[in-house]
């Protein structure tokens, strides 16, 4: 019985042994993997935060493109009008100047139709 006991007791011993470093060993593998998860946690943040920066950047480019197109396009359609406005001008001008020559002719006729009439009279 003595045996048995000293066996029995020598078994608890090195099962509480075990226990304790499978403890000790829990511990340790819950502690690295708390500290795995915070570094973790810590390298979605920096990689969420440059991902917004990127988003930011890309705005901002794309807000860049669109206000050069629409200067642009302002541009252009400045440029079409001043066109437009000269095409107009040179329209009227050449019209003014075949009214006139119209006039000088239809005034040259009648200045030579009352010398006509004139020189009739006499």
């Amino acid at each position: 019985i003595s045996l048995l006991k000293q066996s029995l007791e020598l078994q608890l011993s090195q099962s509480q042994s075990s226990l304790q470093q499978l403890q000790s060993q829990f511990n340790q593998e819950r502690e690295l993997l708390s500290q795995q998860l915070k570094e973790m946690q810590r390298e979605h943040q920096r990689r969420e935060h440059r991902l917004q920066e990127a988003h930011c950047c890309a705005l901002s480019t794309m807000e860049e493109a669109r206000q050069h197109q629409f200067r642009t396009l302002e541009e252009r359609l400045k440029q079409e009008q001043r066109e437009e406005v000269h095409a107009l001008k040179e329209a009227h001008r050449r019209t003014l100047d075949i009214l006139r020559q119209q006039s000088d002719q239809e005034l040259q006729t009648l200045r030579f139709e009352l010398e006509d009439e004139g020189k009739a009279k006499l």
